[in-house]
């Protein structure tokens, strides 16, 4: 997984992370499960061809520190082989994103789909996720904004949508439309539980204001921007796959900046400036916040967190970010 580790393409990339010079091909002519391109439910056939031909799914992390943490609306990223022809890759040129790429489209559904619907025979209620990159070995894409339960007779449109997805499971599958003209599927479904909140630290995305610089070190009263992913969903009417708008959206559940030792004893929590998503980016959060006076000697280690959650900020970053702390 260390291989190819694009994060953003074109507009959606940040000027203050790393992005590869990656170079997106223009897609042949072709339809390819057209019947999922907007999102919404379709039935797929999950064996079809030679398993030696056929992409492979391994993983699903998110694309901030490739850990299994993924929320709402967060960036992530599929592990795998056979997705793209090698050196092969696909950048998604622009907002909205598209659900299909390269020729290729993830699908996710609630993980419980079959218990619910009888004799559906693992074939039905799958969507298509907006994606930003696809090479052979990797497809980075977002996570989908809304958990959906099928043929919900109180919503009457044939499912709905949940806002809770602390403890639900996703199903992923990832469709490719092969060189030979048909259409392949990964021949297992990859499971994986969402949460609510799970904010995590891109590398080296935690900068001075306003040089836009990554600080040496830290002291009382200086600006810090952090870039994160998986603040959790904002708002019901959230599209998938587009921009913020403008004036950004902010979260409206408890948020704290937290500080602790090397050790990983917590110092204190502080409060920030802006919390929610990145003005101009899909599926970047972004925290601005003040560093605070804290208890400690010079040039001691301190780690940075990210906490938030809907019960007072119980999820926090698992990575924080280190600096040392110059007492004033």
């Amino acid at each position: 997984m260390a291989t190819i580790q694009r994060l953003f393409g074109a507009v959606i990339c940040l000027g203050v992370i790393l992005c590869h010079g990656v170079v997106a091909r223009e897609v042949s002519a072709g339809r390819l499960n057209e019947f999922v391109l907007d999102g919404t439910e379709s039935c797929v056939e999950i064996k079809r061809g030679s398993s030696s031909i056929r992409p492979a799914l391994t993983a699903v992390t998110n694309a901030a520190n490739y850990s299994n943490r993924i929320a709402p609306g967060g960036l992530a990223v599929i592990w795998g082989a056979r997705f793209s022809e090698t050196g092969e890759e696909y950048v998604a040129p622009g907002a909205p994103l598209s659900r299909l790429l390269g020729r290729v489209q993830v699908l996710w559904r609630a993980a419980d789909w079959d218990n619910m619907i009888s004799g559906s025979y693992n074939r039905c209620g799958w969507r298509a996720a907006p994606l930003l990159y696809v090479g052979p070995n990797q497809i980075n894409f977002q996570v989908p904004m809304f958990y959906y339960e099928p043929f919900s007779e109180e919503d009457g449109d044939g499912y709905s949508r949940f806002s809770n997805f602390e403890g639900r499971e996703y199903e992923f599958i990832v469709l490719r439309l092969m060189p030979d003209g048909f259409t392949r599927v990964t021949s297992n479904t990859f499971k994986l539980k969402v949460n609510s909140h799970a904010p995590e630290f891109f590398g080296n995305a935690v900068l001075e204001y306003p040089s836009w610089q990554p600080p040496s070190d830290v002291t009382a009263g200086q600006t810090l921007v952090a870039y994160i992913t998986g603040l959790g969903k904002i708002s019901d009417h959230e599209p998938e796959g587009f921009l913020p708008p403008n004036p950004p959206w902010t979260t409206s559940y408890p948020t704290y900046v937290e500080y602790r030792t090397s050790y990983g004893a917590r110092i204190l929590r502080a409060g920030y400036q802006f919390a929610g998503r990145a003005p101009g980016f899909v599926g970047v959060d972004q925290v601005n916040f003040l560093i605070p006076y804290l208890p400690l000697g010079f040039s001691q280690f301190i780690s940075i967190h990210i906490c938030t959650g809907a019960d007072n900020a119980d999820r926090c970053s698992e990575k924080g970010m280190s600096f040392y702390y110059r007492a004033p």
